[in-house]
């Protein structure tokens, strides 16, 4: 595994700074939808009332509490409170700039990432700017909706779980602390957006080590603690709602399984829209990623986790989304593939051998 030296890091954050500004140069400031509003309104009021109940938005519902996951709404709690204790900046404009960091973040862990693999460096910086430049991350860094926090925190999970699995088969020690800060970026991503479930395999394919490590006691140690980790935050899930006094039921497993049974009708309307027709297909809308389909005939087998697994779990959201949403299997009126935005940077990671 190489070390990250400073040539990586300057590399990384020089690539991040160029992101941002373009992204700060092009950015609107202004609402596309009635869910960002929830959010940022979230927000204010955790900052303001120390409660998640919708203040600024009761025009739109009445008075009601909270019906996002909370990872987003905690997370841009320092941004807005900066801004809402300076008389000269303004909180929506200062808000909306957590997006952008967010999607500036995931193109430097992209270039660590595939520094990681073992890819030149032209390589992994030219995968983060056609990322950051030429997919949808660049349009949906505009509003503030909660898919690219949910992407950021899905691809450092992997990052760091890739590095827990090299060390681990290497009897290197730093592995805990990569798994641990892993779970945690996992479990994140699990609080920004409830569809981190179906990446789960996912993040295990990454994290899992070959065959002769399943005989060390050491590996069924983190097992344990890994499954401890999740089975803590899936209690608070099941009773965050009377914790928090919130009302999302994003959460309920069973009605999304019942939801998805009911919906199979609409699973070809979903997988057509995603992947073959222009509308909305995630191939129109960020062209570079058709690269990705070439990865796993361009890379040795035993590398098969850096391609096939996240070309898989493409299909599983489009199948889940098409089966659970139905005919607004698209994501609304957004800029193309909405819900597949978690997606773009492990498709980036995909195409790389290309």
């Amino acid at each position: 595994m190489p070390p990250f030296t400073t040539r990586r890091w300057v590399l990384a954050l020089g690539l991040g700074a160029l992101l941002f500004s373009v992204y700060l140069a092009t950015m609107t400031g202004n609402f596309t939808s009635d869910d960002e509003r929830y959010i940022v309104d979230t927000t204010d009021s955790i900052v303001n009332r120390g409660d998640l109940l919708l203040n600024q938005t009761v025009y739109l519902r009445g008075l009601q509490t909270t019906a996002v996951e909370p990872a987003q709404t905690f997370l841009a709690v320092p941004l807005y409170w900066l801004a809402y204790q300076t008389p000269w900046v303004g909180n929506i404009h200062a808000i909306f700039l957590f997006v952008p960091l967010v999607t500036a973040l995931t193109g430097m862990v992209i270039v660590q990432f595939a520094l990681d693999l073992g890819w030149r460096e032209r390589t992994a910086v030219a995968a983060a700017l056609l990322f950051g430049l030429t997919t949808i991350a660049w349009p949906y860094a505009q509003p503030y909706f909660r898919e690219p926090l949910t992407g950021l925190m899905l691809l450092s999970a992997a990052f760091c779980l890739n590095r827990w699995r090299v060390f681990f088969e290497q009897h290197d020690r730093r592995a805990w602390g990569w798994l641990a800060l892993g779970t945690g970026c996992a479990v994140v991503a699990l609080f920004s957006k409830e569809a981190v479930l179906l990446a789960m395999p996912l993040l295990a394919v990454w994290a899992l080590p070959k065959l002769p490590a399943f005989r060390r006691r050491e590996f069924w140690l983190a097992l344990g603690g890994v499954a401890i980790v999740f089975a803590t935050a899936g209690v608070i899930i099941a009773t965050h709602e009377a914790f928090l006094n919130t009302g999302t039921g994003r959460y309920e497993v069973l009605d999304r399984a019942r939801g998805f049974i009911e919906g199979l009708r609409f699973v070809w309307l979903g997988l057509g829209g995603f992947f073959v027709t222009p509308g909305k297909s995630i191939w129109a809308f960020s062209p570079v990623t058709i690269l990705a389909l070439a990865g796993p005939f361009l890379l040795e087998g035993a590398r098969w986790r850096e391609t096939w697994p996240t070309l898989l779990t493409a299909v599983l959201f489009a199948v889940a989304y098409s089966a659970v949403r139905g005919v607004e299997w698209h994501g609304g009126l957004g800029w193309g593939p909405r819900y597949l935005v978690p997606l773009m940077p492990f498709l980036m990671v995909a195409a790389l051998p290309a």
